[in-house]
């Protein structure tokens, strides 16, 4: 496959891991990708790129499709599908 102009290997994987967890997530809720796109108010033609990994969304994009899927943003999503507990906070004087 084909890399596009200043994505590496890992960036191409995080997008396709990112596509395929919301791909699933809203087909374990049985919402297709054009009524959330439509809830979200994108064009479908963007909801289908990023659930193929080709496109680079920005980060309030995501969020707003992590939050028509019921989470309380794109954090809780990646927290809760990962399985692993959240990072401990660091304070910053």
């Amino acid at each position: 496959m084909h890399r596009r102009p200043g994505r590496t290997r890992k960036s191409e994987s995080f997008l396709r891991g990112l596509g395929t967890l919301l791909r699933e997530e809203m087909g374990a809720q049985g919402k297709s990708p054009d009524l959330v796109a439509h809830q979200v108010g994108i064009a479908r033609s963007t909801l289908r790129a990023i659930l193929r990994g080709e496109s680079d969304p920005r980060l309030l994009t995501v969020d707003a499709i992590a939050r028509d899927l019921g989470y309380s943003g794109i954090a809780e999503l990646l927290v809760k599908k990962s399985g692993k507990p959240p990072p401990a906070r660091k304070r910053i004087r």
